[in-house]
């Protein structure tokens, strides 16, 4: 009998229906197929560039405690964006790093100068998933990235016990993931969720 080449999986269910094999036999062929959907996985894991992003002040602090875990994600942050210089000593450390520039709603030539850094920042570095705590400089930066096809992950500060920020409301309709701190302000919109609280 020629057997072709098949899937490890696919192989053990012939082979099995017509009990041509022993049980160590299968085993082998189903530590074959986990293997190789690990090895699918990763792949794919390492293929995706991650980037992380917040403003200075609360949200870089909310971001760091954040990157205290990501040696369990499956893939690190592999370029960093913020609002200031502040922070890019600290963050060379751990990757490239990118300064946008500091804007709010009330200075309209700074938001498009901000604006125009990460539009620059998107296009160039291309991130597959940013993950950002806001604010409005970053919202730029993902605003971008999904623009280009990328995935965004949102979380809404801890300050904002109230309501959702400005940036929120907006990255709620815009972010694949909106996360909130705080389980009454997640109650109150569809479209974000509460896991928890950073600090």
């Amino acid at each position: 009998m020629k057997v072709v080449a098949v899937e490890p999986w696919r192989l053990l269910q012939t082979l099995s229906a017509f009990d041509a094999i022993d049980s160590q036999s299968r085993q082998r062929f189903r530590n074959i197929a986990v293997y190789q959907e690990r090895a699918r996985v990763l792949t794919m894991y390492r293929k995706c560039k991650l980037c992380v992003g917040a403003s200075s002040g609360g949200h870089m602090t909310e971001l760091l405690s954040l990157l205290k875990h990501c040696g369990d994600w499956p893939v690190l942050p592999e370029v960093y964006v913020t609002s200031s210089t502040v922070w890019r000593q600290k963050l060379l450390e751990k990757g490239r790093v990118y300064v946008v520039g500091e804007c709010n709603r009330h200075n309209p030539f700074r938001l498009i100068y901000v604006a125009c850094r990460a539009l620059w920042f998107a296009v160039k570095e291309r991130p597959d998933v940013v993950i950002s705590t806001g604010s409005a400089p970053i919202a730029f930066v993902c605003l971008f990235t999904r623009l280009l096809g990328g995935k965004i992950v949102w979380i809404d500060s801890v300050a904002q016990f109230e309501g959702l920020s400005v940036s929120s409301q907006i990255m709620r309709h815009v972010a694949d993931l909106c996360l909130c701190q705080w389980p009454e302000v997640a109650a109150r919109y569809d479209d974000v969720e509460y896991v928890g609280q950073l600090l």
